[in-house]
C-alpha cells in the first residue's frame, strides 16, 4: 500500500469532526460569600481530553506487550496508563486539589457522562490489569482491541460536556477553539497510530486495519503541516508564539523520522523487534511533544 497523500481539507474536515479535542476555557469561579474558589475550569477539560489519549495509550501498550516489544517499557506504560485513567475519573467526579480540580462535580448531565465512561471503561480496565498481572493472553489483547473505541467516544462525549460546562463563552474565540481541538486531537493520533501499526502485524488485524492506520497517519500528517505552517483556507493560522513554532518544529523532524517506518508497515514489509520497539518509542515521544505543544496553545489562547 502507497503512503497516503490525501487533501488536506477532506481529511481535516472528516477527522475533525469524529476525534473531536479540547476547547480552552477561562478558570471558571463559584462565589462563597465574598470569596470567589478557582474550580480548576482548565484542568477538567484538560484531563477529560486526555481520557481519549489514554484510551489508546492502553491498546497501544497491551498490544506490544503481547508481542514483547520492549516488554519492559510497554508493562510499565501499560500500568500507569490504568491507574491514571481511573485517578482522571475519580478526580473529575469527586475532586482532587492535587490536580487543582477543586469540589466534587454538581451537574446532574456530567455526572452522568462521567458514570457512563466508568461503565465502557470495566471491561477494557479488568483486561488490562490481567495483562500487567501477567496473563498476555490472546483473549486478554483481544478484548482490550474490541472496547478501546467504545472508551474513546465515551471518553468524547463527556469532555464535549465538560468543556461546554466550563468554557467561558465571552472567552473563546472559535478559531482558538478549532485550532486546540486539532492540536489535542494529535497526541491521541500518536497513539492510535502505534496501535494501528502493532496491530497490522498481529494476528488480531483486521480487514480494516490497514485503512484506519492510513487514515490516522494522513490525518496526524497533514494536520501537522498546517499547525506549523498555517493554512488560513481551512481556519488554521500560523502558531502564535515562537515557543510554539518550536515545539512543532520538533514534532515534524520526529514525525518525519518515524514516517518511513510506518509505510513499511502499510506495504506489508517485515518489521524487526528491535525496528518496532523504535517505532513505539519514537510515537511515545512525539505523543509527549504534542501534550507539551497543546499546553502552549492553551496557554496562548486564554483571554
Amino acid at each position: 500500500m502507497k503512503p497516503i497523500l490525501a487533501s488536506f481539507a477532506v481529511t481535516l474536515a472528516l477527522g475533525y469532526a469524529a476525534l473531536p479535542g479540547t476547547a480552552p476555557a477561562q478558570q471558571a469561579n463559584a462565589s462563597s460569600g465574598s470569596e470567589l474558589t478557582d474550580v480548576g475550569a482548565q484542568e477538567r477539560i484538560s484531563f477529560s481530553d486526555k481520557l481519549g489519549m489514554l484510551s489508546q495509550h492502553i491498546p497501544t501498550a497491551g498490544c506490544h506487550l503481547a508481542k514483547g516489544i520492549a516488554a519492559e517499557g510497554s508493562l510499565r506504560m501499560l500500568a500507569s496508563a490504568v491507574t491514571e485513567f481511573d485517578s482522571i475519573l475519580t478526580a473529575l467526579e469527586f475532586g482532587d486539589p492535587s490536580l487543582n480540580i477543586n469540589g466534587p462535580e454538581e451537574r446532574r448531565r456530567t455526572i452522568a457522562e462521567i458514570q457512563n465512561v466508568r461503565e465502557t471503561w470495566m471491561p477494557l480496565k479488568a483486561a488490562a490489569e490481567a495483562m500487567v498481572a501477567g496473563d498476555t493472553s490472546d483473549e486478554n489483547l483481544q478484548v482490550i482491541l474490541d472496547e478501546n473505541m467504545k472508551v474513546l467516544n465515551a471518553s468524547q462525549n463527556l469532555v464535549s460536556e465538560i468543556t461546554a460546562q466550563y468554557s467561558n463563552p465571552a472567552d473563546l474565540v472559535q478559531a482558538d477553539g478549532f485550532l486546540i481541538s486539532i492540536v489535542g486531537r494529535q497526541r491521541m493520533l500518536t497513539q492510535t497510530i502505534s496501535k494501528e501499526s502493532c496491530v497490522l502485524t498481529s494476528s488480531q488485524v483486521t480487514p480494516e486495519t490497514a485503512e484506519l492506520l492510513s487514515g490516522a497517519i494522513a490525518t496526524f500528517g497533514n494536520s501537522l503541516i498546517a499547525l506549523r505552517d498555517g493554512m488560513p483556507s481551512v481556519g488554521v493560522r500560523r502558531p502564535p508564539t515562537a515557543e510554539i513554532s518550536d515545539g512543532l518544529e520538533v514534532a515534524t523532524t520526529q514525525w518525519d523520522a518515524v514516517v518511513p517506518t510506518l509505510n513499511a508497515v502499510l506495504d506489508g514489509s517485515e518489521i524487526d523487534n528491535e525496528t518496532a520497539a523504535r517505532k513505539f518509542r519514537d510515537l511515545n515521544m512525539l505523543m509527549v511533544t504534542m501534550n507539551g505543544v497543546t499546553g502552549m496553545y492553551a496557554a496562548a489562547t486564554k483571554r
